[in-house]
């Protein structure tokens, strides 16, 4: 059970697949998708965009591999679909290189936005990703970033945090163009102590026929400084502030979303 920005509740659900050989089926994380923010608890604690997928995966080399998938997002009921109507499973491809300290994530999606009384639109997304681990002065770091554009595939950009916000916002079969990208870095001080802090932005345009535009631009940063003094135990205090502008004609909820906001926790952490 999650609780959302406004009060309520979803129900989320995890992943439960299947692998066999190079095929795997169920319910998952979508290939799409790259930088998570497990690092940050205010980004972190929000579950990942879950998909029922029949993927195909296979290495082309020791280090480099291809993924292909059928995609279904109504297994996330945070993405709102047309009420009527079929629609197909997205296609997402994915190139992802793993080295020792680089890793390379590439992939392109299609989808099918079925809108009523009209024919459908062709959603496309592509996303560009990579993470950098490396030492400095006896200091290892972690620097990660990616970004994401999308036309009628509002789902395939930005955070977690940033799809919470906007997608419950929108209409099944909204058009939409944009984009969004983050820029993370993890720095180890110590064995007990690290620190994390990152920059992204979200902009999103709704073009309408007859009407004004709608505009949605979300800008965020964070850091946070973390303790673990023993295995399995995470004491941290963390700071975060974002920006939004949310214009979508005829909706007060989205007006009520603009401005700035400012949250700082303490969080604990423990795993057995």
């Amino acid at each position: 059970m999650d609780t959302t920005s406004d009060g309520g509740t979803d129900v989320t659900i995890g992943e439960a697949s299947i692998t066999l050989g190079a095929f795997s089926a169920g319910v998952a994380s979508s290939r799409f998708d790259f930088w998570t923010g497990d690092e940050f608890a205010l980004v972190g604690r929000i579950p990942s965009r879950t998909v029922a997928l029949i993927g195909y995966e296979r290495p082309l080399t020791e280090e480099l591999s291809l993924s292909l998938s059928a995609e279904d997002v109504s297994a996330d009921r945070r993405i709102l679909l047309p009420t009527t109507g079929r629609r197909l499973p997205d296609g997402v491809a994915r190139l992802l290189y793993e080295g020792e300290a680089l890793t390379l994530h590439g992939a392109v999606a299609l989808r099918e936005v079925p809108r009523i009384g009209a024919s459908s639109l062709l959603g496309r997304a592509a996303i560009i990703g990579a993470t950098w681990e490396g030492s400095v002065s006896d200091h290892s770091f972690t620097l990660s970033g990616q970004i994401a554009g999308a036309v009628n595939a509002a789902p395939y950009i930005g955070s977690q945090l940033d799809r919470r916000t906007v997608l419950s916002l929108l209409t099944g079969d909204q058009t939409s163009r944009g984009w969004s990208g983050v820029v993370s870095i993890g720095w180890e001080w110590s064995d007990e102590w690290s620190s994390n802090a990152y920059v992204s932005r979200y902009n999103l345009a709704l073009p309408r026929a007859g009407e004004v535009t709608g505009q949605i631009r979300i800008d965020r940063m964070s850091a946070n400084l973390i303790w673990k003094p023993v295995t399995g135990l995470r004491l941290g205090l963390e700071g975060s502030l974002a920006w939004q502008r949310l214009d979508i004609a005829g909706s007060a909820r989205a007006a009520s979303l603009s401005g700035k906001q400012s949250t700082a926790q303490i969080f604990i952490e423990r795993v057995f």
